[in-house]
């Protein structure tokens, strides 16, 4: 039995079916039947099994259905089906909770960060290697995050271009992330992505009209779920910072053109 690799990147992907359109089209298979059920006789046919390997596949899961997911593990399922090898920047909830489909589905290997960001920008050649490293400063330390950042310089002319660049490929997460808050969290996260460097709640609360009482429930739950992150723990003007730096960005681009906004209510 052969094995035939199909590589995707999830930032294409926002059904199951791409990932099957995409193995027909590779394949060249067309007929009446499922797109599934036609790749399962191609296999039979050609004593080949295909490996579908995916990255970033925390965004398949950001962008389907459960019931999509559920369809897609039932396929995987079948005896002879495809093998599914996919990365992911962090280890998704959907593989860990009972109440998702793809719970305990996968086997999952850790890859610790680059221990430099510099040796990352030498892969860029001297050239690009500086725009490198300015765009991982946004990045989690991966291969994967290496990778995005290689294609990103290498593609455009202008370093001025970068940013917006990879923020292109990320936006339709973020604003899915941003807009499924409650508006109190919302502000929350106006108010600290205004601040180059972590910030108070005394710092923050003048964008905001919440009291304390109000204020720091909502911040331990948003540090609980890792959306910001605390860096002191001084009993008081403790400070506060978005975990992720390019979601920062992204909401302060928004702010700038108006498509969010803090609110004092």
């Amino acid at each position: 039995m052969l094995l035939l690799p199909i590589y995707f990147n999830a930032f294409d992907i926002f059904s199951t079916e791409d990932i099957w359109e995409t193995c027909a089209l590779l394949l060249n298979i067309s007929g009446e039947s499922t797109l599934v059920n036609m790749i399962m006789d191609w296999q039979k046919k050609n004593s080949t099994r295909i490996l579908l390997l995916i990255d970033d596949f925390h965004l398949y899961f950001a962008r389907t259905t459960s019931q999509d997911q559920y369809v897609f593990r039932g396929n995987l399922s079948r005896p002879g089906a495809p093998i599914l090898v996919c990365t992911s920047n962090s280890i998704p909830p959907q593989i860990l909770d009972y109440d998702y489909p793809f719970f305990e589905t996968f086997d999952v290997i850790y890859f610790p960060d680059f221990d430099s960001v510099e040796r990352i920008g030498e892969l860029a050649g001297p050239h690009l290697s500086k725009r490198v490293v300015t765009l991982m400063e946004y990045l989690p330390k991966t291969i994967q995050s290496a990778v995005t950042a290689l294609r990103i310089v290498r593609t455009n002319a202008s370093e001025e271009d970068d940013l917006g660049s990879l923020l292109g490929i990320y936006s339709s997460v973020y604003a899915k992330e941003y807009f499924s808050l409650p508006k109190q969290m919302q502000n929350i996260l106006n108010a600290l992505s205004g601040e180059n460097s972590p910030a108070t709640l005394a710092e923050i609360r003048p964008y905001l009209s919440y009291d304390d009482g109000m204020l720091s429930p909502y911040m331990k739950l948003m540090v609980d779920r890792n959306i910001i992150v605390r860096t002191s723990y001084a009993k008081r003007n403790s400070k506060y910072i978005i975990a992720d730096p390019l979601f920062a960005e992204w909401i302060r681009r928004k702010m700038a053109t108006g498509i969010v906004r803090c609110s004092l209510r």
